[in-house]
């Protein structure tokens, strides 16, 4: 049985709140629970302008140790309260950078893409990337 610690969402439409449950990995988001260890709302309140989560530490440290995975939502919250290292998000080579500025691994000259010998630069399509082509042409009919 694989173990995930998630979210359930709760409230009313436009104003979720959410409860962080451990459950069964093959159960439905707001089926049956194990147990319920926090509490997460994600839209900021009018006193302090904060959102707020409300985590009980030593039962999802002991949820951890036992195997259970968090998802990417939860594994962020537990990040940012320090409960387990914070998500790095992996960030593009390219990221930033204008596409006329960004090097190929060709080799170019005086701004010309050039291609490798022996590579064919204009190949018929075949009949099935015909089919698929029509096929997709006449879907957006």
């Amino acid at each position: 049985m694989g173990v995930r610690i998630r979210l359930a969402r709760f409230g009313r439409k436009h104003s979720p709140f959410y409860r962080i449950w451990v459950m069964d990995s093959r159960r439905a988001r707001n089926g049956k629970f194990i147990e319920q260890v926090g509490t997460y709302n994600p839209l900021p309140s009018a006193v302090d302008n904060m959102k707020e989560v409300r985590l009980q530490k030593q039962r999802i440290e002991y949820w951890l140790s036992q195997g259970a995975q968090p998802t990417a939502s939860v594994a962020r919250l537990l990040g940012d309260a320090g409960i387990i290292p914070p998500h790095v998000p992996r960030v593009s080579g390219n990221q930033g950078v204008k596409k006329a500025d960004r090097s190929f691994s060709t080799v170019t000259e005086g701004g010309v893409r050039r291609l490798p010998t022996g590579f064919a630069t204009s190949t018929p399509p075949s009949p099935l990337h015909r089919w698929l082509r029509d096929a997709m042409a006449w879907r957006r009919r």
